[in-house]
């Protein structure tokens, strides 16, 4: 099973999104408008879209396999990156490299241009790794079992409980003073 999510695009802050990408557990990516709702594209993805997120003007894309791709917005062309240990759970760009969280209770950083796992953080309570957002130097990672743990990037202390929800975690977003599930 892969987690339907919505990733919107803003050219500032603030401003409307210009763009909502759709990822599908079918393996495509739907470019909509964000007010009329009609497609504008569809991007194919080389297997099912379980995580995405941004990097510059391209969007990175995460599948259930663990593999991770980036999708040239402008060509619509997709090239494979790397491969992660398990499946992708979420994704996050934070200062040039790329966070993972997986569903083996994981968060990996790794480094965009060489694949290369930097770092593993293991989730607490046996949570599944599932949506992941960076706010400053803090990460936020949702699960299906309904928590919500935090880490400081900057500190050596392991991930702590932060908040629980009444469901599974399904999607997280930055909304610059908020932190939206």
């Amino acid at each position: 099973y892969t987690r339907p999510f919505l990733l919107a695009l803003t050219l500032g802050t603030p401003c409307l999104a210009q763009e909502l990408l759709l990822g599908t557990s079918v393996g495509t990516i739907a470019r909509t408008h964000p007010v009329t709702g009609q497609t504008t594209s569809t991007l194919s993805c080389s297997s099912p879209v379980a995580a995405m997120t941004l990097d510059g003007a391209d969007l990175l894309v995460g599948d259930s396999s663990g593999n991770v791709f980036r999708h040239d917005l402008d060509l619509e062309v997709e090239t494979w990156l790397f491969s992660v240990p398990a499946a992708c759970g979420g994704l996050s760009v934070h200062q040039g490299e790329l966070f993972v969280s997986d569903t083996a209770g994981s968060v990996l950083r790794v480094n965009l241009q060489t694949g290369r796992v930097m770092e593993t953080m293991t989730l607490p309570f046996g949570m599944d790794g599932g949506p992941l957002v960076i706010h400053q130097s803090k990460i936020f990672v949702g699960s299906l079992m309904g928590f919500v743990v935090m880490k400081d990037l900057n500190d050596t202390l392991d991930f702590q409980f932060w908040g629980t929800c009444a469901g599974p975690v399904s999607s997280m977003t930055d909304g610059g003073t908020h932190l939206i599930m």
